[in-house]
């Protein structure tokens, strides 16, 4: 008590007599006594020749005061314990139950709730675990910190994944661009069908990356605010973590209810929608056809001559000036640089693709797997497509010789076994090129025919 008294008296002194509130910038006057700064100077604001003591009447000599500043400090020390002592009295009064006004000592596992001796009993707390204060907050504190953990590299995983998403505008620039210029590449044959057709496809891809960047902006915002959510729980448990036993407790329940409410957007992805295009009639059944009877080829490295070399994923080969080990193509002396495809065609209709350079020497094309090694190296039993010095040629196909510019292109291939069809198309415009007509009895395979000077030839993959 009697420092409560004390302390009572120090706050009263520290009171400026003017306003009756602690004093702000304290100056001291002739007499004394002491005031604001503010509150002294309105007070003889308007006095020419006599200046009274607000307390006292001293008349003090032309408005004189001078700064005080150590009872300022003074009155800051005073403000803080009685604070402190505020607070105290507070946290002591919340040490007590509001129902029976008793010492709260146990906690409730099953309900999370702080509780006196009085409060267990039935019914709202029968047979449930009960802990001692100091035991359960110190359960909970571990709890926290485990928690925070897990906050912590959630935050760190938030940031990394906002990180990402920020890099996403490039690639779907890049996406767009590569789309793009697919769109002008596929069109670039066919502009007099579809000029109308190519415009509405670039407004409707422009419109789509906008959307697409607005939907991203919204997602990388939407991580922003889940960051910030994650950041605003870490920095309650920090709080809580700081709290005494009965404060800790007693909110934890709510902690744990909002803490498990938190949910990370989904992450976002590009998907570009294909476009539809009102193409020529031949274009549009050829289309229907590679999707129907597309097949994927692989190269057979078994069939390749000694100078020919096979990719890892036996989808394209080149010729190599340097021989390997021998193949069953190769046993015999002279082999051309030929090489087979898998797989063996028996019946049904089939198609591939393949790109070819504007080098000479080439030949791509179906063969007959019952051909010998001599017969496949000098072409005999092999429809094809080629080109050699003069130009492109198909031998005995219709129409022949083929009126084409030597560039790099890529040939579709399409066996039809039953009507002893093999045709020839340019992609992607879907020109037709030629046709051979034969009558097919033996297995067929996919052929390829390589010079030394020739670019390599590759597989597309359907």
């Amino acid at each position: 008590m009697a420092v409560a008294a004390a302390l009572a008296r120090l706050q009263a002194e520290s009171k400026c007599a003017v306003c009756l509130d602690d004093l702000k910038d304290p100056v001291t006057i002739e007499c004394g006594h002491n005031f604001c700064r503010f509150c002294i100077r309105q007070t003889w604001a308007d006095l020419q020749e006599k200046f009274p003591c607000p307390v006292c009447r001293f008349q003090c000599q032309e408005g004189h005061f001078r700064s005080n500043t150590q009872l300022g400090r003074m009155v800051q020390i005073a403000h803080k314990l009685h604070s402190s002592r505020s607070k105290r009295r507070r946290s002591e009064k919340t040490n007590l139950c509001e129902k029976h006004n008793q010492e709260l000592t146990l906690f409730c596992e099953e309900d999370l709730e702080v509780l006196c001796p009085q409060c267990v009993g039935p019914p709202d707390h029968l047979r449930h675990h009960m802990s001692p204060l100091g035991e359960a907050a110190s359960l909970h504190r571990s709890r926290l910190h485990s928690h925070a953990k897990l906050l912590r590299k959630q935050v760190a995983n938030t940031q990394k994944l906002i990180s990402a998403q920020s890099k996403v505008p490039l690639e779907l620039r890049e996406k767009v661009e590569a789309r793009r210029q697919q769109l002008a590449s596929e069109l670039e044959l066919l502009t007099q069908f579809l000029q109308q057709e190519q415009q509405a496809a670039l407004e409707r891809l422009a419109q789509e990356e906008r959307e697409i960047q607005q939907q991203l902006s919204n997602n990388i915002t939407a991580f922003a605010g889940h960051a910030a959510s994650l950041k605003s729980l870490l920095d309650r448990v920090v709080k809580h973590n700081a709290l005494s036993e009965v404060q800790l407790l007693s909110q934890i329940k709510h902690f744990y209810q909002g803490s498990n409410s938190e949910i990370s957007p989904p992450i976002f992805s590009i998907n570009l929608r294909r476009e539809a295009y009102s193409f020529p009639p031949q274009y549009s059944a050829l289309q229907r056809v590679i999707k129907e009877f597309g097949v994927d080829i692989i190269l057979d490295p078994e069939t390749a001559s000694p100078n020919l070399f096979i990719s890892t994923d036996r989808k394209w080969v080149r010729f190599a000036k340097k021989k390997r080990s021998s193949s069953r193509l190769s046993k015999k002396p002279g082999a051309n640089p030929v090489v087979l495809g898998f797989p063996d065609f028996y019946s049904g209709r089939h198609f591939w693709q393949v790109e070819v350079g504007d080098e000479p020497q080439w030949g791509v094309g179906v063969c007959r797997v019952s051909k010998s090694s001599k017969e496949l190296r000098s072409g005999q039993g092999c429809w094809r497509v080629q080109l050699q010095e003069g130009g492109y040629d198909a031998p005995g196909a219709s129409p022949c010789p083929l009126q084409l510019d030597v560039r790099d292109r890529t040939l579709g291939v399409f066996l039809d076994y039953e009507l002893g069809e093999i045709s020839f198309y340019d992609m992607p415009s879907g020109a037709h090129l030629c046709t051979f007509q034969d009558s097919f009895t033996e297995p067929l395979r996919p052929y390829f025919y390589l010079g030394p000077e020739a670019k390599p030839l590759r597989i597309i993959g359907m």
